[in-house]
């Protein structure tokens, strides 16, 4: 009677460590991966994600949950976040004269969690807040993925980099080089990539 249970377990755990690795997951995928039906797989991960091991990108694939961000990183809540960046936003706002918003990285995108605008221009860069974007397209996207070691970027995208109409990078190794100049400069730059006349 336990051997249905501890494989279930067993593939549990395999689909654990593959998002813990850093890889991204369709239900096909997973389904490959463990030798069951899809269905079983969509089981599988639904039980991940109500556990906090897994949650879906703006593709509906799986990466890995809160629950599997390290513990170097403390566990804090957006909206703390968002609390303790708003003064800062307030300040960068004040100082350079334009939009600024606060984002996090999940997966392979970026979600704008906060933001001041700024109107006294002729071009106005309107807010974002709770808008998903490709992280290697922004700006502030770069600046989070060059924070990792090159072989999480590589697991990131191990199938490609996700088509984006606007996007001037087509391939990981692109954007890779891309991320070596972010390092290097300490900053990161979008030219009419998230939105056109916009640079950030």
């Amino acid at each position: 009677m336990s051997r249905p249970a501890v494989g279930s377990a067993d593939r549990a755990l395999v689909l654990v460590l593959a998002l813990q690795k850093g890889r991204v997951l369709s239900v096909r995928e997973a389904a490959v991966d463990l030798g069951v039906a899809e269905s079983s797989a969509h089981r599988l991960l639904s039980t991940l994600v109500g556990r906090g091991f897994a949650t879906q990108d703006s593709t509906r694939r799986y990466i890995a949950g809160p629950a599997l961000r390290g513990p170097e990183v403390p566990s804090v809540s957006r909206d703390d976040l968002v609390v303790v960046a708003d003064p800062v936003l307030e300040y960068i706002h004040n100082s350079v004269g334009a939009t600024v918003h606060l984002v996090v990285r999940e997966g392979q995108d970026v979600i704008y969690l906060s933001g001041l605008e700024y109107s006294e221009t002729a071009l106005r860069v309107g807010l974002r807040i709770g808008q998903r974007m490709p992280a290697y397209c922004t700006a502030s996207g770069r600046a989070l993925l060059a924070d990792l070691p090159n072989h999480e970027v590589e697991s990131l995208y191990r199938r490609g980099l996700p088509p984006w109409s606007s996007a001037r990078l087509a391939t990981l190794t692109a954007l890779k080089r891309r991320l070596a100049t972010v390092r290097k400069d300490g900053y990161a730059s979008s030219f009419h990539e998230t939105e056109h006349g916009v640079v950030s």
